[in-house]
């Protein structure tokens, strides 16, 4: 029996398909081993570490304090009781003594007035900005004709390619115990991660 141009139209698809599903996979390969830099550096570096897990915190968070002069971890600060989950924002106070990892603004500058107080402040804030938002979506689409009146389409489609997070706002509500903060240090909602479909169109 021998195949009719549809069904051989088909075969093509999933040979094409399965070729460049190989073509994208990535070989595992042995790394580098580590080393230090060449050049040592000056002062420290503070680094967010916001997937390391201690003690019987159920979220992770810390932060390393790296000296550039040796390349090497000097300090941790992991703060004992309270859960960091996953903090992704980290700056230090203007005197350098207090660093900052889940709060967006310094909340310290703002205070709830009495009653009836008159408005001083602005309305709007142009300075104070959320979590930046980049995203990027790719397709790839390869057409079959199949006979003059048929013709297959197979596309590919990777929302989110470089896998990026986008994280809720910061809660601007003075009265709010995560006011300054990430609500939860979530993700924005209505976004995700990585994802990637696959079609197959019969136009005709």
């Amino acid at each position: 029996m021998r195949p009719t141009p549809a069904t051989h139209g088909v075969c093509l698809c999933l040979v094409w398909l399965s070729k460049l599903l190989a073509a994208l996979s990535i070989p595992s390969q042995a790394l580098p081993a580590l080393s230090n830099p060449g050049t040592p550096g000056i002062g420290e570096v503070w680094i967010d570490l916001e997937y390391e897990k201690t003690g019987s915190k159920t979220k992770p968070g810390t932060a390393a304090v790296v000296d550039a002069t040796t390349w090497k971890v000097t300090r941790k600060v992991a703060l004992p009781r309270i859960n960091m989950n996953n903090p992704h924002n980290m700056w230090a106070s203007a005197d350098q003594s207090v660093i900052y990892q889940t709060q967006w603004f310094d909340k310290s500058v703002f205070s709830i007035v009495p009653a009836y107080t008159a408005r001083t402040n602005p309305w709007q804030y142009d300075d104070l900005m959320g979590p930046q938002q980049y995203n990027m979506d790719a397709s790839l689409v390869k057409s079959f004709q199949i006979v003059e009146r048929f013709r297959f389409e197979l596309r590919m489609d990777v929302f989110n390619v470089l896998n990026n997070i986008t994280w809720n706002n910061a809660d601007a509500n003075v009265n709010s115990a995560n006011f300054g903060r990430s609500a939860n240090n979530d993700q924005l909602t209505l976004t995700y991660g990585r994802r990637a479909q696959l079609g197959l169109r019969l136009q005709f």
